[in-house]
């Protein structure tokens, strides 16, 4: 993330962490992982957009269901990247946000996932 430009201000490996660091940092991108202890990422990433509408989310899953993309869409997750990802699409898609974002800080994210 930072060869995209962005500083990474944390990584949560659970739904509550990422909430918690979210509301510290609001990152310009906030990217899920969709498995996580005790919830998934799409629930994760649902109750941080019903607090946060203006959140940037990002879904990152090998599991690629239709369920799961059209649960990601109604929630209003910006993308869903399957698994395995590059760095360099996460970079794309990033600058994409970051394009479409009018910020007055440098962009900054939060990466969520079991192994964070």
């Amino acid at each position: 993330m930072n060869n995209a430009g962005f500083e990474v201000v944390g990584e949560a490996g659970t739904a509550e962490g990422a909430l918690e660091l979210y509301a510290a940092h609001r990152p310009t991108l906030i990217i899920f992982d969709i498995i996580l202890p005790k919830t998934d990422g799409v629930t994760a990433a649902t109750a941080l957009l019903k607090a946060c509408p203006d959140a940037n989310v990002v879904i990152c899953s090998a599991i690629a269901s239709r369920e799961k993309i059209l649960a990601c869409r109604q929630a209003g997750v910006k993308y869903f990247l399957l698994k395995p990802v590059t760095i360099q699409k996460i970079a794309e898609i990033a600058q994409r946000i970051v394009a479409q974002s009018d910020l007055t800080k440098p962009p900054l994210a939060l990466v969520v996932g079991a192994q964070s």
